[in-house]
């Protein structure tokens, strides 16, 4: 079963569960990106409507280098790219999510769409 350094034990036991005898292998390692003090800033300046997450270490290491991360994941909409991703985001303070339906590239594009759409109506006008 190949998975990342951060990856959790639950499909693995699932398929143990099921009888298949599963071995894992580190695929790749995650790290943390650098931080970009100007996007950041920018970020806790409200200059952005909304933020996409890839995966729960985006989420975590977002967590990690913002200056009151809740407050701003309360305040603007994240877009997730699947469900796991989604808990994190909930869990870190995040009012509005929309979560991806497949997780790949459209099923991205579509979850944005969707939350792009649901802000004007959080500000009080139309579309």
């Amino acid at each position: 079963y190949p998975r990342s350094n951060l990856a959790g034990d639950e499909p693995p036991a699932i398929l143990a569960e099921a009888g298949a005898s599963v071995r894992t292998v580190e695929a790749y390692r995650t790290v943390p990106a650098e931080l970009d003090e100007e996007g950041l800033r920018l970020i806790q300046e409200g200059m952005f409507d909304l933020a996409l997450f890839a995966s729960p270490s985006a989420v975590r290491r977002f967590v990690e280098i913002a200056e009151a991360p809740r407050e701003i994941l309360a305040r603007i909409g994240a877009v997730s790219i699947g469900p796991t991703t989604a808990a994190a985001l909930w869990d870190a303070g995040a009012s509005r999510v929309a979560e991806a339906v497949r997780p790949d590239e459209g099923g991205l594009w579509d979850a944005l769409r969707i939350a792009w759409r649901r802000r004007p109506h959080e500000r009080g006008s139309t579309p």
